[in-house]
């Protein structure tokens, strides 16, 4: 059972994590006929597994180290399944799916709207680095767990390119660059910042900031 601190952050061993790996490989079949994040966390606290306890679940910053820990060893997972030659483990919290590697390269070739190799690797280095978890603030927690529960719900929002745009520009972010997760976050926290009550700031203009946020994070498929 991975268990919890007083602080709200996980008590995380290198045995809780080979400990979710392994239990993760053994699931296998599960992934190559795709699974939502949702599902698998639910399948994760069910006997024999049992390593994640309900009550806990209910608080909103340990569903997120919960979320980053589970990806976090899914990354690893993937990172195993590419060496041994089995396959590619797709990530997403709408649906964690294991393709073998021609079928996977295929389908990227054929899809319009593939996403940039480039961001991908850029959300596996994220959730690998377990610095990122303990950094992650409750408000941040707040605006992630919405928006995946809206997805769970079959809601995901699409933003237009003036809705970038101008969320881009509230962020104080060059529309030039690339978007990136590191990015966006160091300008979403520094925007935040400036426009706290503390600092001649509003609620309404702290409401704006994070409604850019969660927008932007949507675009880079973070959410």
């Amino acid at each position: 059972m991975i268990e919890f601190s007083d602080t709200e952050r996980m008590s995380i061993s290198d045995a809780h994590l080979a400990l979710l790996t392994d239990s993760l490989a053994t699931l296998r079949p599960v992934f190559e006929n795709g699974i939502n994040e949702y599902s698998l966390i639910n399948m994760l606290k069910a006997p024999p597994f049992a390593l994640f306890k309900d009550a806990e679940l209910s608080d909103p910053l340990i569903l997120f180290n919960t979320h980053f820990l589970l990806f976090h060893c899914l990354y690893k997972l993937r990172e195993q399944w590419r060496v041994q030659g089995i396959g590619e483990l797709t990530i997403h919290a709408t649906n964690i799916e294991l393709r073998t590697a021609d079928t996977y390269f295929q389908s990227q070739r054929c899809e319009t709207h593939a996403k940039d190799i480039g961001a991908i690797d850029a959300l596996a280095e994220y959730y690998l680095d377990l610095n990122n978890m303990t950094t992650t603030s409750l408000e941040d927690v707040e605006t992630l767990i919405d928006d995946f529960w809206q997805r769970m719900a079959g809601h995901p929002v699409k933003a237009s390119s003036e809705d970038i745009q101008h969320a881009c520009k509230l962020l104080d972010i060059d529309t030039a660059i690339t978007l990136t997760l590191v990015t966006v976050k160091k300008h979403y926290k520094k925007k935040l910042q400036s426009v706290h009550p503390d600092k001649g700031g509003t609620t309404q203009d702290t409401q704006c900031v994070i409604a850019a946020y969660k927008l932007l994070l949507r675009h880079i498929n973070v959410l």
